[in-house]
């Protein structure tokens, strides 16, 4: 018995070296079901591409619709394609709660007008208030929900980042480019691979990534192989022990939870995809 035991202790401090194993892998979404979100509202189309543990959704307008108010989640978007004038801040006028944490009205009072175009990034915080005041034929955009937490907290002003400095943030890692896109409230990356890299752990915070260009050979769950704590944590290793293996295209969306190991193992070409972080 007391070698049984033994043994196990030994077992659990090799995963442990090597970084841990959790064998649940991503949420993977084919870009064809992403892409089938920007369609039309009906015919079982609601938007949604993920649900738990983290909601993403597909969204196109051809008109300003009524404006909102989030109380316990933030949103995320990137705009995929056309524009808006879009208000972020200020008051709802003649809301009403539509659901649960859910106030629409007609219109903002106040707040901050800017306008929208493909590449754009915004992020509305838990609680303010926004509205697509015009829309310019259409416009479609991804959004990431974010529950209210202490790294989307309610309040404070929304974030608009430009596409000129979104497109920067998926170039090369040189002359002080580390891929922000955004750090506060809630961290937006840009990230382009042209090799496999380090397989992965973060302990505290999830991957929600979108593929914007290129493709690679994914691989989430299993065991990370030679892995060291590189900063609170982080954890990096040579590769992944089992798992799940997938080939990434264009369109697609992957939610990697916190405390999932995941490697890209192959890159073809180059991959260019874009990530939001969301705390644990």
């Amino acid at each position: 018995m007391k070698s049984i035991i033994a043994l196990a202790a030994l077992l659990a401090m090799a995963i442990v070296m090597t970084g841990a194993g959790v064998s649940a892998p991503a949420i993977y979404v084919d870009h064809n079901k992403v892409n089938a979100t920007f369609g039309a509202r009906g015919a079982g189309n609601t938007g949604s591409i993920t649900g738990s543990p983290i909601r993403t959704v597909g969204n196109t307008r051809s008109k300003p619709g009524e404006s909102e108010i989030h109380e316990n989640v933030a949103d995320v978007f990137m705009v995929m394609e056309g524009g808006s004038t879009f208000v972020m801040g200020g008051t709802v006028t003649g809301g009403k709660t539509t659901a649960p944490g859910e106030i629409k009205g007609t219109g903002v009072q106040g707040g901050k007008t800017v306008q929208l175009s493909k590449g754009d990034v915004v992020i509305v915080p838990a609680g303010v208030a926004h509205w697509h005041k015009e829309v310019a034929k259409s416009i479609t955009y991804y959004t990431v929900k974010v529950p209210k937490s202490a790294a989307a907290p309610g309040g404070g002003e929304a974030v608009y980042v430009s596409h000129d400095k979104v497109n920067m943030a998926f170039g090369k890692r040189e002359g002080g480019n580390a891929g922000r896109i955004a750090t506060s409230p809630i961290r937006v990356v840009g990230n382009q691979r042209n090799t496999p890299g380090e397989s992965e752990i973060h302990e505290n915070v999830a991957d929600v990534f979108m593929v914007m260009e290129g493709g690679s050979t994914f691989v989430s769950g299993g065991t990370v192989v030679g892995g060291k704590t590189t900063a609170p944590g982080e954890i990096k290793g040579t590769s992944v022990q089992g798992g799940e293996t997938r080939q990434l295209s264009k369109g697609d969306v992957v939610v990697v939870p916190a405390g999932v190991p995941h490697w890209h193992k192959a890159v073809s070409g180059s991959i260019v995809y874009y990530t939001v972080k969301v705390p644990k």
